[in-house]
C-alpha cells in the first residue's frame, strides 16, 4: 500500500512537472537541491554553474538551472521545457550569453535579474553576451573576460553592435564604458546605420558622447539610404539631437537622400531643427534638394511654417529646378489659400513668371478664381504683364468671359464679366493690333470693360463726402497750381503754396491700419517715388503711428502691408486683452530693440500717445526732433516735468505706447493708445507744426520756419450708418422695460466710446475748414466700408475684401490722387 502510494504521489509529480514546463516554462523559479536529487533527474549537460537536467517520468522535461556561485545551495530553475531539441538550443545560448555575465559576479543572481537575462536572449537568440550585458546595462560586466572580447562583435540578424543596442537600450553608463574599452564607432549595421543614427533615434543626448570618440567625422556618415543622422533628426521632430549635432560640427549639406536634413525638418514641421540648422549655416535658407531643386519654402506645407521660413530670411521668389516659385507651387498643387496669403505678406512677387512663362494672375484668371484674381491685385500683380505666348490678363479674362457666354444657359454677369471689370478698373489696357484671336473685352477698338458684380459697382462711384471735400477745396487746390497766385500759408501768409511742407497724417484703426497702406501704395505709385520722400511731416496716431514708424525707418508699403497681416497671427492670439509679449516682441524686431527716435532724419515724426496716469489725461507726442516751444502743464507731485527728448526715446516704446488700446493690451507704464484723445490726429499735429514754427520765431530763427504746403488725412475706413433703437437709460417698471434699459445701456457706452475714438465726422471737418481757412490744400481719404471690420479682425477674407474695397475707392478718386501727386511732386522739401 506504502509502495502505492508513493509511486502514486511521484506520478502526480511528474505531472505537475509536465504541466509546469507547458504553463510557464521560461520563468525563473527559486529551487531546492533535493529536487533534483530525486531518482530519475539525471543531469545531461553541465557547464560550470549551469546544469540541463532530464527528468524520466511518464511525461519527459528538461529543467535548465543555474547555481549562485557563492552559494552552491541556492539553484535557480531557469527554464523548463518537454523537448529535447528545444531545451538543448536554448541551453548553449544561455551558455554563450548568460553564463559569462553571472560568471563575471558582477550582476547579483537573483530571479528578477535572471529573468531580464531569460528575456533578453530568448527575444535576441543571435546577440552575444556583450550585447545582452549592454542593453541592459550591466556595464560592469563588459570589461570581463569572456564578455571584453565580444565588444565590436556584430549580431547575425542586423549586424548591430553592442554599442548600438546599448544606445537602444537608453544605457548611457554602458555605452561610455564600451567607448572607453575601445567599441568602434565605424561599425554600420546591415543597413548603413552607425551608432550616431541610432543615438538620434532612441537616446539624443548621448549623441554628445559618441562625438568625445569620433576621430574620423563618422558624425557625417550616411546610412544605406543616404540619410545622415541629422536628417533623420529633422525627419523625426528630434530638435534636441538636432541642436546637439548641430553644436557638434554635424554637416546639414552632407545627404545623397532626395532632400537635405532642412528639408526634412520643413517637411515634418520641426521649425526649431529648421532654426537651428539656419542659425548655424545661413545658407541653408536657400538650400535646394536633389531631386527637385526645392528649397525649404518649396517643401513648406502650412502658414505657420511659411512665416518661420520667411523671417530666418529664406528667399520667397527662389526658382526651382522646374522654374517655379513657391508661390507657383502653392497654387498649382497644394491649393492653399492661406499659404498663399502667407507669402504675399512677406513679400513674394505675384509678378514672376512659372515654369512655363504666366504668373499667378494669370493662372487664377485662366480657373476663373475671382478672389484670388482680387487677391494678387490687390498685392500688386501687374495686370499688364504678358505671359511668355504674349496674352495679357485682360486677354486672357476676355477668352474666359468669352466661353462662358457659349452656353445659353449662363446667367447675365458671370465670374469673367466680373473678372474683366476687375482688371479694367485696376489699370488693365486694351491688347494692340498684333495679338489674335482678341474679343470685345480686350480687342483695340472694342468698349466692352465688363460688369461689375452688386458689390464693386457701388465702390466705384464717388461718395458723397468726397464730392464734398472736392466742391470746398477747389478753390485752394487751384490757387496752389496757378504760378501767379499765392495763397496765405501757416507762419508765412505772404508765400507761395507750393514752397510748404507736405503733411501727412494717419489715423488710429487697429488691423484696419491696412486701409492706411493700400491708399499710401496707390499715392506712391502715381507719384513715382517712395512715400518716405513725398512727405517732411508724418504724424499718427495707434496703428497710424507705427505705420508712420515703419515709413520713417525705410520699410516699403508692400513690407509694412505683410507686417499688418502677420499681426494677426502673432498678437492677435487668444482672447482679448491680449497678451502683450509677442507685440513687444514684434516690435522689438521690427525696429530694433535699440533704435531711437533721434535716430530717424527725415521725415519728422509725431507719434500720439496719452498720458493716463494723471486727471485729467494729456496727450503726448513722441517726436524725432527738438522742441522749440514748451508748453504749460499741470503734472502730479511725482510725474516728470519735462518730456524726453528724442534721443532719450526709444522708437518700439513709442509704437507700443501709441497702440496700447484699453481692453485690447494693458498699458504701457503711463502710456495709453493715443486715439483715446487724438484718434484723427490731423489737428493736433498741424497745432504741433504751428507751436513749432512759433519757436523758431520766437527764437530768432525764423529763417527755418517753413509753411504748410499740402496736407493729406488717411482714415482706416469709414463704417455703414446702422439704426439705433434707443439710447435712453431709466429705471425700469417691468420686464419689458428692463430690456429696453439693457439696450439703451449697451447703445449709450457705444457712443461714449466711438466719441472718445472719433476719427471722422466733424473731426474731420473742422480739419478741412482749418485748412481751408490758411489756404493748404486739404485732401482726406477714407473709404466706405461695406461692413464694420473690428479692430482686431482675424478673418482674411474680411481683410482683402476690405483692401480690395480701398482700391476701388482711390480708383473712382482717381482724378482727386491725380492732383494730390502734382502737389506732392511740386513741392520740395
Amino acid at each position: 500500500m506504502a509502495a502505492f502510494l508513493k509511486n502514486l504521489a511521484t506520478g502526480f509529480n511528474d505531472i505537475v512537472t509536465a504541466a509546469q514546463a507547458k504553463i510557464s516554462p521560461f520563468t525563473v523559479q527559486s529551487a531546492t537541491v533535493d529536487k533534483f536529487s530525486q531518482n530519475g533527474c539525471v543531469a545531461t549537460k553541465q557547464d560550470g554553474c549551469l546544469t540541463l537536467y532530464r527528468r524520466t517520468a511518464t511525461i519527459p522535461t528538461y529543467e535548465c538551472t543555474i547555481t549562485k556561485p557563492d552559494m552552491p545551495t541556492k539553484i535557480f530553475s531557469i527554464f523548463r521545457q518537454t523537448v529535447e531539441t528545444e531545451a538543448v538550443i536554448l541551453y548553449n545560448s544561455l551558455l554563450t550569453m548568460m553564463l559569462p555575465i553571472v560568471n563575471s559576479c558582477t550582476v547579483p543572481c537573483q530571479e528578477d535579474y535572471l529573468q531580464k537575462l531569460l528575456d533578453c536572449i530568448k527575444e535576441h537568440p543571435s546577440w552575444t553576451c556583450a550585447h545582452v550585458a549592454a542593453y541592459l546595462g550591466y556595464h560592469t560586466c563588459l570589461k570581463c573576460p569572456g564578455i571584453v572580447n565580444f565588444i565590436d562583435s556584430q549580431c547575425k540578424t542586423h549586424q548591430m553592435t553592442p554599442l548600438m543596442v546599448s544606445l537602444i537600450g537608453k544605457q548611457a553608463l554602458a555605452a561610455e564604458e564600451l567607448l572607453r574599452l575601445g567599441a568602434s564607432l565605424e561599425k554600420k549595421d546591415k543597413n548603413g546605420d552607425t551608432a550616431y543614427h541610432y543615438a538620434v533615434l532612441n537616446c539624443p543626448p548621448l549623441v554628445s558622447l559618441l562625438v568625445d570618440y569620433d576621430h574620423n567625422g563618422v558624425i557625417n556618415w550616411l546610412n544605406g539610404k543616404g540619410e545622415s543622422a541629422l536628417l533623420i533628426a529633422c525627419e523625426r521632430k528630434l530638435s534636441e539631437a538636432t541642436e546637439i549635432l548641430i553644436g557638434s560640427k554635424a554637416d546639414p549639406r552632407v545627404a545623397t537622400a532626395d532632400c537635405l536634413p532642412i528639408h526634412a525638418a520643413v517637411r515634418s514641421c520641426d521649425m526649431r531643427s529648421v532654426e537651428i540648422i539656419i542659425q548655424a549655416y545661413p545658407d541653408q535658407a536657400n538650400a535646394k534638394d536633389f531631386k527637385y531643386g526645392s528649397t525649404p519654402l518649396h517643401w513648406a506645407e502650412n502658414v505657420e511654417c511659411i512665416q518661420r521660413l520667411a523671417l530666418l530670411g529664406c528667399d520667397l521668389n527662389a526658382l526651382n529646378n522646374e522654374g517655379n516659385a513657391p508661390l507657383h507651387v502653392f497654387l498649382a498643387t497644394k491649393k492653399k489659400t492661406e499659404c498663399l496669403l502667407a507669402l504675399l505678406c512677406h513679400g513674394a512677387d505675384c509678378n514672376i513668371f512659372d515654369a512655363i512663362g504666366e504668373t499667378v494672375l494669370h493662372k487664377a484668371i485662366k480657373n476663373d478664381d475671382l478672389e484670388l484674381v482680387r487677391q494678387f491685385v490687390v498685392f500688386g500683380a501687374d495686370v499688364n504683364l504678358k505671359t511668355q505666348h504674349g496674352f495679357s490678363p485682360r486677354h486672357l479674362a476676355s477668352l474666359s468671359k468669352g466661353k462662358k457666354n457659349s452656353s445659353f444657359l449662363q446667367r447675365k454677369h458671370n465670374i469673367g464679366d466680373t473678372i474683366l471689370f476687375l482688371l479694367h478698373v485696376s489699370g488693365a489696357v486694351r491688347c494692340d493690333k498684333t495679338v489674335k484671336g482678341c474679343l470685345p473685352g480686350c480687342v483695340v477698338e472694342g468698349h466692352y470693360n465688363g460688369q461689375p458684380d452688386q458689390t464693386m459697382a457701388a465702390l466705384m462711384k464717388l461718395d458723397n463726402v468726397a464730392l464734398f471735400d472736392e466742391q470746398l477745396m477747389a478753390t485752394v487746390v487751384h490757387s496752389s497750381r496757378s504760378s501767379d497766385l499765392q495763397g496765405a500759408v501757416l507762419d508765412m501768409t505772404d508765400a507761395p503754396v507750393s514752397m510748404g511742407d507736405r503733411v501727412l497724417c494717419l489715423d488710429g484703426g487697429g488691423i484696419r491700419g491696412l486701409i492706411l497702406i493700400q491708399i499710401l501704395m496707390e499715392i506712391e505709385a502715381t507719384v513715382g517715388k517712395p512715400i518716405r520722400e513725398c512727405f517732411d511731416w508724418i504724424g499718427g496716431t495707434s496703428t497710424g503711428g507705427i505705420l508712420a514708424l515703419g515709413i520713417a525707418r525705410g520699410f516699403s508699403l508692400q513690407y509694412m502691408k505683410g507686417l499688418y497681416v502677420r499681426l494677426k497671427d502673432e498678437v492677435f492670439k487668444g482672447s482679448r486683452p491680449y497678451d502683450s509679449g509677442p507685440f513687444e516682441e514684434m516690435l522689438k524686431r521690427e525696429f530694433g530693440e535699440y533704435t531711437l527716435m533721434g535716430d530717424i532724419k527725415h521725415p519728422k515724426i509725431l507719434v500720439t500717445a496719452v498720458l493716463a496716469d494723471r486727471h485729467p489725461a494729456e496727450l503726448y507726442f513722441f517726436r524725432n526732433f527738438e522742441k522749440t516751444l514748451t508748453h504749460p502743464k499741470s503734472s502730479p507731485r511725482n510725474a516728470p516735468e519735462e518730456e524726453k527728448n528724442p534721443w532719450e526715446q526709444i522708437v518700439w516704446e513709442a509704437a507700443r505706447s501709441s497702440g496700447a488700446a484699453p481692453t485690447y493690451f494693458r498699458g504701457y507704464g503711463p502710456f495709453l493708445d493715443g486715439g483715446l484723445i487724438a484718434n484723427n490726429p490731423t489737428l493736433d499735429v498741424l497745432t504741433e507744426i504751428h507751436e513749432y514754427n512759433m519757436g523758431l520765431s520766437i527764437s530768432k530763427r525764423g529763417q527755418e520756419v517753413r509753411p504748410i504746403g499740402c496736407v493729406i488725412s488717411l482714415g482706416c475706413g469709414r463704417i455703414p450708418c446702422i439704426d439705433v433703437q434707443s439710447t435712453d437709460v431709466f429705471r425700469p417698471s417691468g420686464p419689458l422695460d428692463a430690456y429696453k434699459a439693457v439696450m439703451g445701456a449697451s447703445a449709450l457706452g457705444r457712443l461714449v466710446v466711438d466719441q472718445a475714438t472719433i476719427s471722422e465726422g466733424r473731426v474731420v471737418d473742422r480739419a478741412r475748414a482749418w485748412c481751408s481757412m490758411i489756404n493748404v490744400p486739404y485732401y482726406r481719404f477714407s473709404p466706405l466700408l461695406s461692413e464694420d471690420v473690428s479692430l482686431d479682425c482675424h478673418d482674411i477674407k474680411i481683410l482683402i475684401n476690405m483692401l480690395w474695397e480701398t482700391h476701388c475707392y482711390m480708383v473712382a478718386n482717381k482724378h482727386r490722387l491725380t492732383e494730390l501727386a502734382s502737389l506732392l511732386r511740386a513741392s520740395p522739401r
